[in-house]
């Protein structure tokens, strides 16, 4: 896995993200844990693919089997570990909670994104609002 390089996970990817969707529970546990390494390994090229994994990791939370739910949890953890962003990285705790029970916490983590003010990405200056309609819009999506 620490060979794996930003083509390799264009093509290991898909593979995942069909698993995640496998009726065996071994077979999703096994996607999950994965996709979760592999923040460690390629950082920069799974951040790219975050939009689409973020969502389906969030779906597989609710599967019927509680080690699939717990290796979701984790790898949604992992995710959130490898943020250098201090300002997103301090909100994670906050949407993580909503992600794993959107009925109940999503309001109050609206709230706390709506207070955020977030000045730079990744090194780079964008409109502060930008990023806060972006995270707005996924958790309104999820709920």
């Amino acid at each position: 896995m620490s060979q794996l390089s930003g083509p390799g996970v264009k093509l290991v990817l898909p593979a995942l993200m069909k698993g995640l969707e496998d009726k065996a529970w071994r077979t999703k546990q096994g996607s999950v844990q994965v996709l979760g390494a592999m923040v460690f390994c390629a950082p920069r090229q799974l951040s790219q693919c975050l939009p689409t994994v973020v969502p389906k990791l969030s779906e597989v939370l609710t599967d019927t089997h509680p080690k699939v739910q717990s290796a979701a949890q984790t790898a949604l953890q992992q995710i959130g570990s490898v943020i250098r962003n201090p300002e997103i990285a301090a909100l994670v705790p906050t949407l993580l909670i909503s992600i794993a029970d959107p009925n109940e916490h999503t309001k109050p983590s609206l709230d706390l994104l709506l207070q955020e003010t977030m000045c730079a990405m990744s090194g780079n200056y964008v409109q502060p609002e930008s990023e806060l309609l972006k995270l707005r819009e996924e958790m309104t999506r999820i709920s």
